[in-house]
């Protein structure tokens, strides 16, 4: 279920960490499910608020695999933009852009 089998015995889903002051702003609490998307796809993960995220980014912990955080078995990877950086020509997998609402 998860990229590293470190962490072969954590079976709960990703949560999205998010600034206080942008959580606020959408009228998002801690433990609050939301709806993370972007043209790529829609995924439900819960909400964990936190000031250890920057103002204007959400996070979520590299490493989940599981297909069943998302419509249509969607997962994590769905929101990785379909380009490639143009340093290397590789992929775009720590730099996403998602917008956030709660439920």
């Amino acid at each position: 279920k998860t990229i590293n089998s470190v962490f072969g015995e954590r079976h709960e889903a990703p949560t999205i960490h998010i600034n206080p002051n942008d959580a606020s702003s959408r009228d998002i609490e801690n433990g609050q499910r939301v709806s993370v998307f972007n043209a790529g796809g829609r995924l439900s993960l819960v909400a964990h608020v936190t000031d250890e995220t920057q103002p204007g980014v959400v996070v979520v912990s590299k490493g989940f695999w599981s297909r069943s955080f998302g419509e249509d078995g969607m997962s994590l990877n769905s929101l990785i933009p379909r380009g490639v950086e143009p340093l290397a020509g590789g992929a775009c997998f720590n730099d996403a852009k998602v917008r956030v609402v709660g439920f």
